[in-house]
């Protein structure tokens, strides 16, 4: 025991009890401790994660306020979209190659995309009035069809120099009586974004739902569905 105090006498920095283990800071030692903290915390050292930043996706509206052709005489009612797991999260998801993605937590939707999609998607049919009314589950209204949609792609494409939103989506039309189907197509549209970032990523998706919309709206006025639904 004695050779262990001895030893620890040999540190300047130390005081301590020849009775006991009992071992103190000498006051200078605590000054240059107390400095050193102050010091990190005046470099900045401590930094604080960066806070989540919050988006609401929006599809660009369409360049014309009414399609050229005549409305069709019909209610549509818009179901609740499917969305492929991979694509699910609210979080951004980058895509980085042929198997790997990036979930970004700090960058978000208000909402999960099945149903920001499903709710811009809604909003964009009732305003172009491609159909006499456009209503959603819960609805007082009867259909005439039914609008079902799975999400099978979204997410930023960051494979290649030049990255792009990515959006694909299969429609498919049924008549509300039979569930027969009428229509049925999948779309897969792009668009290149000028920088890598959230707020472009949000716009270019936007864009590319936008040239979407105006496909889907030109197919089904050409598709027949201004007949009644067959019995």
């Amino acid at each position: 025991m004695l050779n262990l105090v001895q030893s620890l006498a040999r540190f300047p920095g130390l005081a301590f009890s020849p009775g006991s283990l009992r071992i103190w800071l000498r006051p200078s030692i605590i000054s240059i401790l107390c400095m050193g903290l102050a010091g990190y915390s005046c470099l900045g050292l401590e930094r604080s994660a960066p806070a989540k930043r919050i988006f609401a996706l929006q599809i660009a509206p369409s360049p014309h306020d009414r399609p050229a052709a005549k409305p069709i005489a019909a209610n549509l009612l818009v179901r609740n979209f499917y969305i492929n797991p991979v694509c699910a999260s609210s979080n951004l998801l980058y895509r980085l190659s042929a198997n790997e993605y990036s979930s970004d937590y700090y960058n978000e939707l208000i909402v999960p995309p099945a149903l920001a999609l499903n709710n811009e998607i809604t909003r964009w049919l009732a305003s172009a009035g491609l159909f006499q009314q456009v209503i959603i589950p819960g609805s007082q209204s009867e259909p005439d069809f039914i609008l079902e949609a799975s999400i099978t792609e979204f997410y930023g494409d960051y494979r290649a120099d030049q990255s792009r939103a990515v959006v694909s989506i299969r429609f498919v039309l049924l008549e509300a009586d039979t569930l027969k189907t009428r229509f049925s197509k999948e779309y897969r549209q792009t668009a290149d974004l000028p920088e890598r970032s959230p707020d472009a990523l949000l716009q270019a998706w936007g864009a590319a739902l936008q040239q979407m919309m105006i496909a889907l709206s030109g197919d089904l006025a050409q598709s027949g569905l201004a007949s009644s639904p067959s019995s």
